[in-house]
């Protein structure tokens, strides 16, 4: 995702040690399984229209509930919805619609930044106060950390009570347990792949990338017609997490990748799949597939040569099919997984969740906070008030019941293929500890222009990594 959205920066390591201090040397082994670490979920554009629309779409939500309502109760929501006004719109009115039907409960939303929920939601916990609940980054480092100190509670019970696991991916059900019961409810699904200009494509005649001999076929023609293959631009150092990404899920088992992006597995960054994988991506560089001066350039920048036609390929995620879509009305784009390397493998891809609601340990309303949450996230009207604002659903929710746009159904179509087979994955390298992005940051674009070897680069990774669970333990 945007750098501000999922870079790992040392307000989250101080975020730990609040935590740390606050709650004493309470020693819970409860740290880890896996998640992801990217919040931000859903395009950021979309003008004063399309958020009336949603607006309208949202209020039109009223939802039959068949659970038995709470005694009064007064709520307050922290979102990281500051910068999105459009889901703002989509939230507030599922809101109203909420209150109307539940007058015995009010709810009050207080929409921030990502930046500013990682830091003040911490302190205000770890004070007694606080909101009821909370939009939070949903990976060990963050809401794992608020696990750890028992301020969010465990969902467990409500789990049960309104059927949620039904209704969740089953990967999005284990990336908010952190050795215990579920303390958060995904909000929406991010995956990354391949966006591929398919007016260039034809106009070349190039075969779509659906291989990865296809990929590389299609890269060598872009090159040769003068067009930069992958809109690749790393200045912000996040996006090779996503370059480095597709090619180690393309060649290395999820449970595998899983077990080095976390604090809690025992898996390496030097094994030499992951090495062999890190190497590839390299190749790609050395070939002349990304941007000139791509460590020069920043994520924008990618995406405008690729808005533009000088790019053929788009290795990057869901959060961009508002921007694409804005940006190219004339021209045919489309999203598919990223081929797999090692074809023996299932198919898998690099993603996560954008955020969990979860409901803190200070609230004095759990049980209304609960009905809430399945209210704005669970029922079908409110899924699809969701989706046709641009949000990626972590449910087995019917996408041709709503007019959503057509690439982030290429999106689900890669999410659900990828989730009913090898899974999804990581964001690599962002996932399990400060400690460790920050290496992966130093290193990455060093590694991917030529300054530092792949031997070395993984030495590192896992240097970190060894630092990091250490540290924890």
């Amino acid at each position: 995702m945007r750098s501000t959205k999922w870079f790992f920066t040392t307000a989250v390591l101080a975020v730990l040690v609040l935590l740390a201090a606050a709650c004493g040397d309470d020693d819970d082994d409860g740290a880890a399984a896996d998640a992801e670490a990217t919040p931000a979920a859903a395009p950021e554009s979309g003008s004063s229209a399309e958020t009336s629309e949603a607006e309208e779409m949202a209020e039109e939500a009223e939802v039959e509930s068949t659970e038995e309502a709470p005694e009064t109760a007064s709520l307050t929501v922290w979102t990281q919805l500051g910068d999105n006004p459009a889901l703002q719109g989509v939230l507030d009115g599922l809101n109203e619609a909420f209150m109307a039907q539940h007058p015995n409960i009010s709810v009050e939303i207080e929409h921030q930044t990502f930046d500013n929920l990682q830091q003040t939601v911490p302190t205000a916990l770890a004070s007694g106060a606080g909101p009821d609940i909370i939009d939070f980054d949903a990976n060990e480092s963050t809401l794992g950390a608020l696990a750890k100190t028992d301020l969010v509670i465990d969902l467990e019970p409500y789990f049960a009570q309104h059927g949620w696991d039904d209704q969740l991916f089953p990967w999005v059900r284990e990336r908010v347990r952190f050795g215990a019961g579920p303390v958060g409810v995904g909000r929406s699904n991010e995956v990354v792949g391949i966006y591929y200009n398919v007016d260039l494509f034809d106009e070349l005649g190039l075969e779509a990338p659906e291989t990865y001999e296809g990929f590389l076929a299609a890269a060598d023609g872009l090159a040769e017609a003068g067009v930069t293959p992958i809109a690749f631009a790393n200045l912000d150092q996040w996006p090779a997490s996503h370059f480095l990404g597709v090619a180690v899920h393309a060649s290395v088992p999820i449970d595998q990748i899983g077990g080095f992006e976390s604090l809690a597995g025992s898996g390496a960054w030097d094994d030499p799949a992951v090495a062999d994988a890190v190497a590839e991506s390299v190749s790609w560089v050395e070939a002349g597939y990304a941007l000139e001066g791509f460590n020069g350039l920043g994520y924008d920048d990618g995406n405008a040569e690729f808005y533009a036609g000088r790019a053929g390929m788009h290795i990057t995620g869901t959060w961009l099919v508002g921007d694409i879509t804005a940006n190219m009305t004339d021209t045919e784009v489309r999203f598919i997984a990223f081929p797999m390397i090692d074809e023996s493998l299932p198919k898998q891809a690099e993603g996560g969740i954008g955020g969990a609601w979860a409901i803190t340990s200070s609230s004095d309303s759990p049980d209304a906070a609960a009905l809430w949450i399945d209210f704005v996230h669970f029922s079908d009207e409110a899924e699809a008030a969701w989706v046709e604002a641009g949000v990626l659903p972590t449910t087995n929710f019917d996408m041709s019941t709503v007019d959503a746009p057509p690439l982030l159904k290429d999106n689900f179509a890669v999410l659900e293929a990828a989730s009913a087979e090898g899974g999804i994955g990581y964001w690599l390298g962002f996932t399990a500890h400060p400690i460790v992005s920050d290496a992966f940051t130093s290193n990455s674009q060093i590694v991917l222009d030529g300054s530092l070897s792949v031997e070395d680069y993984v030495s590192r990774m896992q240097d970190a990594l060894v630092e990091a669970r250490d540290n924890a333990s």
